[in-house]
């Protein structure tokens, strides 16, 4: 049954950034140990499979002031994906599915930055996934209260959503089943938990 499944996939991170940053060369990197890229998709659709994807890395660039004028890059390891079944997340690695050996990484950037009014902010950027670059927009919580830890750096962090359709990224894993549906659910759910620790330099 495995052998059909695919397990969304997803990239990306967050803007809205504190006051502490001063100028356009700040930078708030992704502070991969406490932040996580969860997916969920439908399989035959009568249940969800959920997964994560471990290697996020990235910078977010900020003035401080003006949140149009921010950038964000990050990067998403597809081997590093995981869905607690071995031998389906090396399926999803083949080049069946992910094909991570010629597509090794997933790729967001930041087009436009818009705050929603609630202290959220809407990021539409480019996601390149599987050689396949398609617009996707990520709603992002406010960010938390910034903090400063031992070391004296200061962190914050917010969680943002997307939902992507797997077919836009050349992604096809269909065998039907009853009433027109396939085993895999084309709409994958994402979940972006990112802390972010501002860059000494």
């Amino acid at each position: 049954m495995w052998k059909y499944m695919l397990v969304g996939f997803v990239a990306a991170t967050t803007v809205a950034l504190p006051s502490h940053a001063q100028s356009a060369g700040d930078a708030w990197n992704i502070d991969a140990a406490h932040s996580a890229v969860k997916f969920i998709v439908k399989h035959l659709m009568v249940s969800s499979v959920s997964g994560t994807f471990h290697d996020l890395t990235g910078t977010v660039l900020y003035d401080g002031k003006d949140l149009s004028k921010a950038s964000v890059n990050a990067l998403i390891g597809a081997g590093s994906i995981d869905t607690q079944i071995q031998p389906r997340d090396e399926h999803l690695r083949s080049k069946d599915i992910f094909d991570v050996a010629q597509f090794p990484t997933i790729n967001f950037k930041s087009n436009k930055i818009v705050p929603t009014g609630d202290g959220g902010f809407k990021i539409t950027g480019t996601l390149n996934m599987h050689g396949v670059s398609h617009e996707v927009v990520l709603d992002s919580s406010p960010l938390t209260p910034v903090v400063r830890d031992a070391e004296n750096k200061l962190h914050t962090g917010t969680i943002a959503t997307a939902e992507l359709n797997r077919k836009d990224f050349g992604v096809f894993v269909d065998r039907a089943i009853d009433h027109g549906s396939t085993v895999v659910g084309e709409n994958v759910k994402i979940q972006l938990q990112v802390a972010l620790v501002k860059s000494a330099n």
